[in-house]
């Protein structure tokens, strides 16, 4: 009741303001009234019709104030995004040939990249059976290796190598392994991808964490 009182009190003014104007017309038609006190029923319309007028003005630059507010907030919200966005840089390695390379992506790139890095070391635990590290010394023999298949199995081969390697790169161990794979829980899981993704220091998100903490307190 309160709220359509709020949002009606402007019809409201104006309706009492035409009735009251009514009865004053009527009152002096008739004469029921002196024609020196008609000043003050002039008086009392133009009041009426002032109150009735400021009230719109407020209203106007309520909605105004509001819209303002929005704009503002809408604002400051894209200029965080592009803050966070530009503030975090990742370094991953990208198979090329038969070498992998170590890159520095920022900006939108970096989550693409990242999801590529999560999904690695999630397909390298959901081996059969652990298959080692591929170290600095022997990339260039096990890939070469890897790749002299079948063109039907190159990418089967090409995601081989960056099981191993991502064992490599985030120090995957057998007893890692080992333990990611006895637990039955997705989420504990998913838990430790990350975990082992993010110590390495290869993904800077001091910057991402910060604004994200600043957004929702």
């Amino acid at each position: 009741m309160k709220d359509y009182f709020k949002v009606h009190l402007g019809k409201v003014i104006l309706f009492l303001s035409i009735v009251f104007i009514l009865i004053g017309i009527v009152i002096c038609h008739d004469d029921l009234c002196l024609w020196e006190k008609n000043g003050n029923v002039v008086a009392g319309f133009a009041t009426l019709a002032s109150v009735y007028f400021l009230y719109i003005t407020l209203n106007h630059q309520d909605c105004s104030f509001k819209q303002e507010r929005f704009e503002i907030t809408f604002f400051n919200l894209l200029e965080n995004r592009k803050n966070i966005v530009e503030g975090v840089w990742l370094k991953c390695e990208d198979l090329e040939g038969t070498t992998f390379k170590l890159k520095t992506y920022s900006g939108e790139e970096v989550w693409k990249r990242a999801c590529r890095e999560l999904m690695c070391i999630k397909d390298s635990f959901s081996k059969s059976k652990y298959l080692g590290k591929m170290d600095d010394n022997l990339m260039f023999k096990e890939i070469s290796d890897a790749l002299d298949c079948p063109i039907d199995l190159i990418d089967n081969a090409v995601k081989y190598c960056c099981c191993k390697r991502a064992n490599y790169t985030y120090n995957i161990n057998a007893d890692d392994y080992m333990k990611v794979r006895q637990s039955r829980n997705k989420t504990a899981k998913m838990r430790l991808y990350y975990e082992f993704f993010v110590q390495h220091k290869f993904f800077y998100n001091e910057s991402y964490l910060r604004f994200m903490r600043m957004l929702f307190s």
